[in-house]
């Protein structure tokens, strides 16, 4: 059997080429040309936050009018804003004089003279959309998509939980197998992206809330932690059931409401971020960095953290990196998730017991332990 090239983008790659599309959710309108460099707080795109839903007045019926002579009852032209409870038709009714109130906040759309209705055009907040990098805008279409280049260091996540956001780096701990406490966070953390470490506990999670961090990255995360960064309660068993359907990635991309951002490393329960990982953070102290669902980045399949710079080009397209001899991987199976170490040669053929053959690495553990690995139960995580 033909040994099989298996290769891997790394989960660190430093001095890479980056294309992020900032999506709107309903057509709006771009905000920058094609050409325009843009910093992490240029907003790029603004749009409705959601669909209007236009409210019909039968004001004929109401006050008794013929439905053709609507339009001069009105109080207000056509087109006018009108709030909630406002006269928008009066007639004469003997000695007292009735109207019709506006039942929403919105614009006078439309009257049809056929039923005697006024429609009502409920007023729609206005959604900006943010760069979150810096870069230079290569792409724009009319009303919902812009396509940014940038050059920077991304470090892949397992999940995302929360919204997209940009701050400066802070690193709070010296080390990836340490639970941030929560008196280390301060008003230095306030609209910062904090490296934490290990993990972080509820009340850490509700302190970050409090002071109005924008986002959080550790190795790990537990399910009494799970729920608080999601705002939500329940029991032990259900915080198990959200524990796992987080394990396999249905909620990534999900709960953008929530208080503070979190990107996961390496997955849930008490387990340190990978220690390449931490480091690579640890240098870019100060430096913006943004967190990103994998739909923002063109060709990720997973979330990720993207550090950039304002005015760095030249970065080279991301390599895939075949598993081979000297290569850095990380575990990725449920009972060694996160475990990193070397592979100790090539991919061999491993025939197991039940007669199942399967690709497999040597990998040598921090400890100098060696363990055969299924290739499908690893992944590199960076650049030899």
């Amino acid at each position: 059997m033909e040994r099989p090239l298996v290769e891997q983008v790394p989960a660190l790659t430093r001095d890479v080429t980056l294309h992020i599309e900032r999506r709107a959710a309903l057509p709006g309108e771009v905000r920058v040309p094609v050409g325009a460099r843009v910093e992490p707080a240029t907003v790029v795109l603004s749009a409705p936050s959601s669909v209007p839903r236009p409210v019909t007045v039968h004001v004929a019926r109401e006050l008794g009018l013929s439905p053709g002579v609507v339009r001069r009852h009105l109080t207000r032209p056509l087109g006018s804003q009108v709030t909630a409870g406002e006269p928008i038709a009066s007639a004469r009714r003997g000695l007292r004089t009735a109207q019709v109130t506006a039942p929403i906040t919105g614009q006078l759309a439309e009257v049809d003279e056929q039923l005697g209705t006024v429609t009502v055009t409920p007023a729609v907040a206005s959604v900006e959309y943010a760069a979150l990098v810096h870069g230079d805008v290569i792409e724009a279409d009319e009303a919902q998509r812009v396509t940014i280049k940038a050059s920077g260091d991304r470090v892949a996540g397992a999940v995302l939980l929360g919204k997209e956001v940009y701050g400066p780096l802070r690193v709070l701990t010296d080390r990836p197998d340490r639970e941030l406490p929560p008196d280390a966070i301060d008003e230095r953390c306030r609209g910062a992206v904090v490296v934490a470490g290990m993990t972080v506990s509820s009340a850490a999670l509700r302190r970050m809330a409090s002071l109005g961090v924008a986002g959080v990255i550790v190795g790990s995360l537990s399910a009494t932690s799970i729920q608080a960064v999601l705002g939500i309660s329940g029991s032990d068993a259900q915080a198990d059931l959200w524990a796992a359907r987080l394990l396999h990635g249905s909620w990534s991309g999900g709960f953008t409401e929530a208080p503070v951002s979190v990107l996961v490393t390496e997955g849930f329960g008490r387990r340190p971020m990978a220690r390449p990982l931490f480091d690579a953070l640890a240098t870019r102290e100060g430096h913006d960095a943004a967190l990103l669902f994998a739909s923002s980045i063109r060709g990720e399949t997973r979330p990720a953290c993207l550090i950039t710079r304002a005015g760095a080009t030249g970065g080279r397209e991301p390599v895939a990196v075949p598993v081979r001899d000297g290569v850095r991987v990380r575990l990725t199976d449920p009972g060694r998730l996160g475990q990193v170490g070397v592979c100790r040669g090539d991919p061999v053929l491993d025939l197991r017991l039940d007669g199942v053959a399967r690709w497999a690495v040597v990998v040598e553990f921090d400890d100098g332990a060696r363990r055969l690995v299924p290739l499908a139960n690893l992944e590199v995580l960076v650049e030899p």
